[in-house]
């Protein structure tokens, strides 16, 4: 259709979600936070977000619907920390994405949590910290453009895996054409 009305794409590339959606490491860029557990799974993309304030039985009893969460809740409620990473033990509960701690000061987690968290030396979910508080948090996040980082490995591997299925190599060999007679010049 695009033809028909004198317009020659160079590249159609189809739409993909995840694009679209955000990975913990973006979070932790956006927010300036800080990473205490699970630096190396902070690639986990986030599907959405829900903010923790109920007690443990009853986000237990809800769990299935959080596969891909980032789960946010206040840094004092170690309760809801400690159930989480017990919950992402199991196989049979869904996969969130992460958990996010906010109005983090540094000294919020016990030294009594903090020694049972070290010892358990995996920790299968990336546990990330805030200074701002829950509204500022989220509103940051909700305010600021879905991007890319370094850390967006899965991101940067689907986008070129659409360019290389979708762009006309005639448009890429024009813009190299280009980039070298510029350098010529």
């Amino acid at each position: 259709k695009l033809a028909e009305v004198g317009l020659d794409p160079i590249a159609l590339l189809p739409y993909e979600g995840m694009l679209h959606k955000r990975n913990v490491a973006e979070v932790v860029k956006m927010l300036d936070a800080t990473v205490l557990y699970g630096k190396d799974l902070t690639g986990s993309i986030v599907s959405k977000m829900k903010i923790f304030t109920v007690t443990v039985d009853n986000f237990l009893e809800m769990m299935d619907e959080f596969e891909g969460t980032l789960i946010v809740t206040h840094s004092t409620r170690t309760d809801v920390l400690m159930s989480l990473l017990l919950a992402m033990q199991s196989r049979n509960v869904p996969k969130i994405s992460g958990i996010l701690l906010t109005s983090y000061k540094g000294n919020d987690i016990s030294p009594h949590v903090l020694n049972i968290l070290d010892g358990l030396g995996r920790v299968n979910v990336p546990v990330i910290a805030s200074r701002q508080d829950t509204f500022e948090t989220i509103s940051t996040i909700k305010a600021t453009p879905v991007f890319l980082t370094a850390d967006s490995i899965e991101k940067i591997s689907l986008t070129c895996s659409l360019v290389d299925q979708h762009l006309d190599e005639r448009f890429i060999d024009m813009f190299i054409d280009d980039i070298e007679e510029d350098r010529e010049e």
